[in-house]
């Protein structure tokens, strides 16, 4: 056990100190007031950034390097959710593979004709569930305020896409209250989809649920497999629960199926007792615990951020994202990037297996929005 955690911290060391093999650092870092040239660019309706360079609206990008290639973000991006969970599921054959957002990736180009859509079958085979933030009440800095009908109304036929292969769906509503609780419980149910009124941003989630006061379809019966969860419940921040045990007694007091939660607690990865307790519901039975993982931003106080890095440096370093000065974007199709999460002799999901997860949500997925420079929901197939 002990030696688990220990190669989990060894993986994140190496990049810390800068030990990873050479392929995966950074390039020299660019000239003095560079970024601050670039910066202004970004301030453009339409345009975005990547490795200080400007782009048009597309899919499509030419990312700075030796090679010109085009770049199909979208297609990228379910490349490395289908990469990561192959991994996964290698070390854990019934290791669960939840997507956070990416609605839109649920469906591709038809090869036959481009201004159709198909479903991207592949990508869907990968995954046993998705997390879908905000539904019916769509906006977390306005919660309570509902989505324009014909954004819901593509959502919808997306949710009823994924439905249809076999995937269990998941919302996170942004709600003020019990009563838009109630709303959004009700119209999930309508449509068979499960349920997660909540208060704050998925970031930003740092207490107990509040509404409704207990689990939707509240049960003592064993989850022992993700087909069997049928309510859930996310904390992406435990550190105002106190101390790690304190965290895992307060959720263990709980009667949620499955519970998602931050790999770290504070600075420190969650210890595999702490774990341990978080499995088990407060009737006694057994639940899933999922591992919420970003895999398309980093923090420059987080774990991994090594002192001298910053944007460019390593390469998969983009800008900072609005409004949060401290977490930047991540070139998430850059090799060197994909390896620490899921590629190497100790990645960071060889970690969260480690720990003695049940399965990870892989947050970020939306982040093909902003490197396309368009459209910020959904609005394009």
């Amino acid at each position: 056990m002990r030696r688990k955690l220990l190669v989990f911290l060894l993986a994140a060391a190496l990049v810390a100190t800068g030990s990873w093999p050479a392929e995966a650092q950074a390039p020299a870092p660019a000239p003095k007031g560079a970024a601050k040239k670039d910066a202004k660019k970004d301030s453009k309706k339409g345009e975005v950034r990547v490795q200080g360079e400007r782009l048009d609206n597309g899919t499509q990008i030419a990312p700075r390097g030796p090679s010109a290639a085009i770049v199909d973000l979208r297609e990228e991006m379910r490349r490395f959710v289908q990469a990561s969970a192959a991994f996964v599921r290698g070390q854990r054959a019934d290791f669960a593979v939840v997507a956070e957002g990416g609605v839109e990736l649920l469906v591709k180009a038809d090869e036959a004709d481009r201004l159709k859509t198909a479903p991207a079958r592949a990508f869907m085979e990968a995954l046993d569930g998705i997390v879908v933030p905000g539904l019916f009440f769509d906006d977390p800095a306005k919660p309570g305020e509902e989505p324009k009908p014909e954004k819901l109304e593509r959502r919808l036929a997306l949710i009823e896409n994924a439905r249809a292969h076999r995937l269990k769906v998941m919302v996170v509503d942004f709600v003020r209250g019990a009563e838009d609780a109630e709303e959004a419980i009700r119209r999930a149910t309508e449509i068979g989809i499960i349920p997660f009124p909540a208060l704050q941003p998925i970031d930003q989630i740092n207490a107990l649920p509040r509404f409704p006061a207990r689990p939707y379809r509240e049960n003592g019966e064993s989850i022992v497999s993700f087909p069997g969860v049928r309510n859930f419940m996310i904390v992406n921040d435990s550190r105002p629960f106190g101390r790690e045990d304190e965290f895992a007694l307060k959720v263990h007091g709980t009667n949620f199926d499955a519970v998602i939660v931050n790999v770290f607690h504070g600075r420190l990865p969650l210890s595999r007792q702490a774990v341990e307790t978080l499995k088990y519901k407060n009737l006694g039975s057994r639940r899933l615990v999922l591992a919420r993982v970003d895999i398309a931003s980093i923090s420059t106080g987080g774990f991994f951020w090594k002192p001298n890095w910053r944007e460019g440096n390593p390469n998969f370093i983009d800008a900072p994202m609005a409004g949060e000065p401290d977490r930047h974007w991540v070139q998430y199709w850059r090799p060197n990037w994909q390896r620490l999460v899921t590629g190497n002799a100790d990645p960071y999901l060889f970690g969260v297996i480690a720990q003695g997860f049940d399965g990870v949500v892989l947050a970020g997925l939306d982040a093909s929005r902003h490197f396309e420079g368009g459209p910020k929901d959904d609005e394009k197939q």
